[in-house]
């Protein structure tokens, strides 16, 4: 059995505690208290699957095309996109400009799974360089985050953030099955600044 090249599992990036505790409190009563304004992905049958999705993307069409949707969350968004965004460039040694392209407050059920992809929606979404999830709980029993190619998983613990590139067959990832309601700010980067996502206010 060929063994995963070990250069592309150490460029899945774990940083522990990213977020603080009552910052990622407000985000998932801000998730709780908006559910109804998600939407539902058909693709996952053993429990629901909710996103509330923010960006330029060519493959969810019902993505909403500016930050101001979450105003009220305002300023906890700036002030952890810009740390992702300054710590991605270190992290990879990348010089080139780095902006948010697209970013869902998401919530999966018990029961739910999320598809096996790669980040760039086999090339419909090429803008996208890196990918980040921003996990907001611990989850105790199903529900880690998969890469089959590298046989490299990561169970979510609560305020992680993982960074990894959006594209390469390496990157295909997914989860499983969900043994319990999981929150996360998943959050894409690109190079093109025509894809910078904003607050206009």
């Amino acid at each position: 059995m060929k063994m995963p090249d070990q250069s592309k599992v150490n460029l899945i990036k774990i940083i522990k505690n990213f977020i603080n505790e009552d910052d990622a409190k407000t985000i998932i009563n801000y998730i709780n208290i908006n559910i109804g304004k998600f939407s539902i992905d058909q693709r996952s049958i053993g429990g629901n699957r909710y996103s509330y999705r923010i960006g330029q993307d060519n493959v969810h069409k019902d993505s909403r095309p500016n930050l101001d949707e979450l105003i009220e969350l305002k300023d906890i968004v700036e002030k952890y996109t810009k740390k992702i965004l300054y710590l991605t460039q270190q992290e990879y040694s990348d010089s080139r400009d780095l902006y948010l392209s697209s970013i869902w407050l998401a919530k999966q059920e018990s029961g739910a799974d999320i598809t096996y992809h790669k980040d760039v929606d086999d090339g419909y979404n090429p803008q996208f360089v890196y990918s980040a999830v921003l996990y907001l709980n611990t989850i105790e029993s199903e529900g880690s985050l998969r890469f089959p190619v590298l046989r490299y998983e990561y169970k979510p613990q609560a305020y992680d953030l993982i960074i990894f590139p959006a594209d390469g067959i390496e990157f295909y990832h997914g989860v499983d099955r969900v043994g319990q309601d999981r929150y996360s700010v998943p959050m894409w980067m690109t190079h093109d600044k025509k894809f910078e996502l904003r607050f206009s206010v």
